[in-house]
């Protein structure tokens, strides 16, 4: 048994004294097979003399291996295995201090937007827009109604206006995508030089599954916008500039009107543009650069890679590209 034990210590001493003297030479003189397996016995990684294949094969000019040739295998080695252990957990948690928070603000910032914009609208800025209606004609699949609106400028006279509008139905969710279809040609009026309260005639076509005609005849106006909101798309001129909710739109960031835009558009919202669009909000509101979560932390590992060891992290560079 002793003798046994003996054996085995002496073989190990000599793997250790083989693998010591091999780890000891430079990447750039290659290995043998026997050698490369005698650093994998003593523990040591492959990356170090994968490092010297590369190198090998990468065309270095003299000087530059004269250069390189200062990191030995165990010097190699013990770069790998601390960038091996590298845990990225602080960098992650690094990013998250610095950025989850405004990305997390997005949908407070556009909700502030969002009311921005409600509150510079033409109709509530500008122009008090009131109206009447009457039912009039008892059409079968199209039915037309009265309409009189008052206007009544708020500030200025209003030098010129375009006013399109529409019934829908508050009780009916899927009537505000029907919106579009009551924009018929005829739903609009067109004024100049309004400076004091004056009315407009015009008349309301509008399709009976949306709206029941018998309404106009048993409520008033006031009863009618319980049970309907109306539907307007107002555009008017002051001072020789034009006001609406497109034109106020259109001076807001860039991001924030990509961000309703895509919200719009489809289900792909969710899973395709919804991270990009809140990423760009989010930069252009906060004027920052924001970076991926994981090229963040990929440049966090770069980082620890260089101050490692800036010889060996210069000879990796070199063969990556």
């Amino acid at each position: 048994m002793r003798i046994k034990n003996v054996l085995v210590l002496l073989l190990t001493m000599t793997v250790l004294a083989a693998c010591s003297s091999v780890a000891d030479k430079p990447v750039t003189e290659p290995l043998t097979e026997k050698e490369k397996q005698d650093l994998f016995d003593g523990g040591f990684l492959p990356a170090a003399w994968q490092l010297a294949d590369e190198l090998a094969i990468s065309g270095l000019t003299q000087i530059t291996k004269d250069y390189f040739s200062e990191i030995t295998y165990r010097r190699a080695n013990n770069y790998f295995r601390a960038l091996f252990d590298w845990i990225p957990t602080e960098a992650e948690a690094e990013w998250e201090r610095l950025y989850k928070a405004k990305l997390d603000s997005v949908p407070v910032i556009m909700a502030a937007y969002a009311k921005d914009v409600e509150n510079n609208l033409p109709e509530k800025k500008y122009l008090d827009v009131k109206w009447r209606a009457s039912l009039q004609g008892d059409g079968y699949v199209t039915d037309n109604a009265d309409i009189v609106f008052t206007l009544t400028p708020k500030k200025q006279p209003i030098e010129d206006f375009y006013l399109t509008y529409g019934l829908i139905n508050r009780e009916d969710s899927a009537s505000v995508m029907k919106f579009a279809t009551l924009l018929h040609e005829c739903n609009s009026i067109h004024g100049t030089h309004v400076s004091k309260p004056t009315e407009f005639k015009s008349w309301l076509q509008y399709r009976d599954n949306e709206i029941d005609e018998e309404d106009f005849n048993r409520l008033t106006t006031e009863q009618l916008m319980k049970k309907y909101y109306w539907g307007m798309i107002l555009r008017i001129k002051i001072g020789g500039k034009w006001y609406s909710k497109n034109d106020y739109i259109y001076s807001l960031p860039v991001s924030v009107r990509r961000y309703w835009d895509e919200e719009k558009k489809s289900s792909s919202w969710e899973s395709l543009w919804k991270e990009t669009c809140t990423k760009d909000v989010a930069q252009e509101y906060f004027n920052i650069e924001i970076p991926d979560k994981d090229d963040f932390v990929e440049q966090k590992r770069e980082e620890f890679a260089q101050q490692l060891d800036s010889l060996v992290y210069e000879a990796v560079q070199r063969v990556k590209h």
